[in-house]
């Protein structure tokens, strides 16, 4: 019998947690089965227009502050210095505490919240020189995710990614200045003209895929060991402050993948193998469709109506029939732009239960 999953419990490497802020700061404890470290915490308040939040332990605290640094995945702008004590302050065994007063309404009174976080390895790096220009490590073998910083060098170089795998899904971005997000997915390059290794998305905005004057990724493919970067500004800046998010696929666990929808509102099925929590979708060919997120907390029936999206600061949008999470992948149930038009869609999904774990208990429909 094959193996279906080397990740029975998804809950050990990504959790969702929501609350409702009360005025003052609090720990906020996950509830899935599994104590998990949040080694990288995307904030969103799905009540209040405000920011998104991307917090991590590879970037840390400046020194003398006790809040982490904070990068939008909404905005082009610099890495945000938190206020000390005010901001996510401590990302702990099995949660987070923030302060009272901070910029991403984690404490605004009344405010509905949620934090998607990903387990990486307790914020312990290494020296990496697996490429031509050192790198440093954050990774976890098992659920394929490493989080790397590298100083770019303004001409085309590798620097080592620590997967062992070669990487499916990035996020890049230059802490230290005002340029794009610049956003690698393994089908990227659909409904472009141009290679699969030239082409980027941003997450910041509602563009399609780009083909760059610089490439973004050197037009090479990536390796089991190293990223391939050119001299684009939003990759690889001279001097530049780093950082890229790294995934490669686990079956059961994780799917980087494509459809094209038929503009229906029976529309496409996309199978991912497991029963999605997480589900993010961005169209590659079309312009002025949002990197719209759906969960399984937020709407734990289906249909799932209840979107974010991760360019903007809009607060939660309903529709009333967007499309159905299944035990095996999802289904598109409106033929709405950011996820069920006429176009090419790539996404990313993280699962709540393996279709069939490795002890052969099957995933349950909701």
């Amino acid at each position: 019998m094959g193996v279906y999953t080397t990740i029975n419990d998804p809950s050990v490497y990504f959790q969702i947690k929501a609350w409702t802020g009360n005025g003052s700061g609090a720990a906020q404890t996950f509830d899935g089965n599994a104590n998990i470290q949040p080694d990288w915490l995307w904030y969103k308040s799905k009540s209040v227009t405000g920011d998104h939040g991307w917090m991590d332990s590879a970037r840390g605290k400046p020194g003398g502050n006790n809040s982490y640094y904070i990068l939008k995945s909404n905005s082009t702008a610099a890495e945000v210095s938190p206020n000390s004590g005010s901001d996510l302050t401590t990302l702990s065994s099995d949660g987070f505490t923030y302060g009272a007063v901070n910029q991403l309404d984690m404490a605004t009174n009344n405010s509905q919240n949620l934090a998607w976080s990903w387990k990486c390895n307790g914020g312990t790096e290494a020296t990496n020189n697996d490429g031509s220009t050192t790198s440093y490590v954050q990774v976890n073998t098992t659920s394929k995710f490493s989080i790397v910083k590298y100083e770019g060098t303004g001409s085309a170089t590798t620097v080592g990614h620590g997967l062992g795998t070669k990487p499916t899904a990035v996020f890049v971005k230059r802490r230290n200045g005002t340029n794009n997000w610049r956003v690698f997915h393994q089908y990227g390059n659909i409904g472009n003209s141009g290679t699969q290794m030239q082409a980027g998305g941003k997450i910041s905005d509602t563009d399609a895929f780009d083909f760059g004057a610089n490439s973004y990724w050197n037009n090479t493919s990536f390796s089991d060991t190293t990223l391939s970067l050119g001299s684009s500004i939003e990759t690889n800046q001279s001097g530049g402050n780093m950082i890229a998010y790294c995934f490669a696929e686990v079956q059961g666990y994780s799917k980087f993948g494509q459809y094209t929808a038929n503009n229906n509102s029976n529309g496409s099925f996309i199978y991912t193998g497991f029963k999605p929590n997480w589900l993010m979708i961005k169209s590659t060919s079309a312009s002025g469709e949002n990197w719209t997120i759906l969960d399984a907390t937020r709407d734990p029936f289906n249909y799932q109506i209840s979107k974010l999206a991760g360019n903007n600061t809009s607060s939660q949008s309903v529709d009333s029939n967007s499309l159905d999470l299944l035990s095996n992948g999802f289904k598109i149930r409106s033929n709405i732009g950011n996820w069920g038009a006429s176009h090419q869609y790539v996404y990313w999904a993280f699962a709540k239960a393996p279709l069939v774990s490795s002890n052969n208990v099957p995933a349950t429909a909701r």
